[in-house]
């Protein structure tokens, strides 16, 4: 009966993971750019890698355990250009297989680039791979996710400006379990667009941000973009804006948000809310003097604005709607024109906007630290999020990857009832229920004769 209660005991503390930051990939160049968890409580981090100094910029995979220590990892080659994208997305297939997004090169100056679409295996294994153009123009991977058919929904931006001149358009692709192309869609700039960011229409800068799609409850798509107005202070003004698509990807409405004051805004992710509606994350920018804010704007289902909070730091680069119905938002708090004192910052928001909690990561070993990924909920409650940490003293950018609890911490406090020392010692054991003389580091169970056991650790 002893040994049955011991094991009861025991079992809590095996199923749970710790809640950590690290690095991985500590070589010259490395930014985590897309966070998952997968069916084994571990976790999936998507990244663009560099294996040294000299090397070019390949898509790197990295499977990591519950308690942060890596497993695995998958590094593919296809150089990147100068404006590699660093949105590389992963998520994880009924199968327990892996999706992965990345950008595809053909050499350092070329301006030309593809999507890369590859099905792996459990171990991060190519199954099969597609590849998807834009003919003479370069294109740029945004986002992905996975349709209620099995299929995939990939979300790019396509840049004819570098090659011949001509403008960009934003490029919706769908596709079967397989990766074939089932259709297709081009939205020109006067729809929904990317504007100049980084070089061109669709070009951005490697750790940029990401433009978000999903799939809504009634089979159509939701998209985050920009609409450019005529605006009579700033001649030009570009507003944030959402576009539903039906099934077919025919657009059914777009709606921009003038409200935020700003001569442009960016948006970034873009999700569909338990009621129907929609919640959109970005940055607002202001000019002269340059100043930035964070964003998120609720909508109903016809993308009516219900409520918008602006946020005094950097950027609010993913906003996720959490199991209790309140929101979690991830953010980079740009602290000076430099990088070298900037924070992540997780905000926690009710149904209304309004501030629950927030907390910060200011720096990991002395590096500065910076978010690049989305946010995910955990199945314990917490949170998943990856980016890099900046080493300016080798001028290395590690992978970073950073589990926190429910509350944002990434240390937590358990209070552990003490014996009264009122029954007698009957034995010791170890985690297994076996009878020992009391190792050190690693848990002991000291049984006494009243019935109960208590918990020590005696750290060598």
């Amino acid at each position: 009966m002893k040994k049955l209660l011991l094991i009861l005991i025991a079992l809590p503390m095996i199923g749970f993971g710790q809640n950590f930051i690290k690095e991985y990939n500590q070589n010259a160049f490395g930014i985590g750019s897309s966070v998952i968890q997968t069916s084994d409580n571990g976790y999936l981090l998507a990244s663009t890698v560099r294996q040294s100094i000299n090397d070019s910029v390949e898509f790197g995979l990295y499977k990591i355990d519950v308690d942060g220590n890596l497993q695995w990892d998958r590094i593919s080659g296809g150089i990147y250009n100068n404006f590699s994208s660093g949105q590389e997305s992963v998520f994880q297939t009924a199968d327990g297989g892996f999706i992965t997004l990345s950008l595809e090169s053909p050499n350092l100056q070329s301006p030309l680039s593809k999507i890369r679409l590859i099905k792996r295996d459990v171990n991060g294994n190519s199954f099969w791979e597609r590849n998807y153009d834009a003919d003479s123009c370069a294109i740029i991977p945004m986002n992905l996710a996975e349709t209620n058919d099995g299929g995939y929904i990939i979300y790019a931006t396509v840049n004819c400006e570098l090659t011949n001149g001509g403008d960009g358009y934003t490029y919706l692709i769908k596709t079967d379990n397989m990766g074939i192309i089932t259709w297709s869609k081009v939205y020109n700039w006067q729809q929904l667009f990317w504007p100049l960011y980084g070089g061109g229409y669709g070009s951005v800068p490697l750790g940029g941000p990401r433009l978000g799609v999903k799939q809504t409850t009634d089979g159509g798509f939701i998209l985050s973009g920009m609409i450019q107005v005529v605006d009579s202070l700033w001649g030009i003004r570009v507003d944030p804006a959402i576009a539903k698509l039906n099934p077919q990807g025919d657009i059914d409405w777009i709606k921009s948000y003038d409200n935020l004051n700003s001569y442009m805004s960016i948006p970034f992710s873009v999700e569909q809310t338990n009621d129907g509606g929609y919640v959109l994350s970005g940055i607002k920018v202001d000019d002269p003097p340059v100043n930035y804010e964070g964003f998120v704007i609720k909508t109903d289902n016809g993308g009516n604005l219900m409520w918008n909070i602006l946020d005094s730091i950097g950027s609010i680069i993913d906003v996720k709607q959490t199991n209790d119905g309140s929101y979690i938002y991830l953010s980079n708090e740009i602290s000076s024109t430099t990088t070298l004192n900037n924070e992540i910052v997780l905000n926690k928001i009710d149904a209304l906007g309004n501030n629950l909690w927030n907390t910060s990561f200011s720096n990991y070993l002395g590096n500065t630290i910076m978010a690049n990924s989305n946010i995910e909920q955990t199945n314990d409650g917490g949170y998943v999020l990856s980016g890099y940490s900046i080493d300016t003293t080798l001028q290395q950018y590690n992978l970073l990857l950073i589990k926190t609890d429910g509350n944002g911490n990434i240390t937590s406090t358990f209070n552990i009832p003490m014996n009264s020392k009122k029954g007698k010692l009957l034995k010791v054991t170890d985690i297994l229920g076996r009878e020992t003389k009391g190792k050190r580091n690693q848990p002991l169970f000291y049984i006494y004769d009243d019935g109960t056991v208590e918990k020590r650790i005696v750290i060598e």
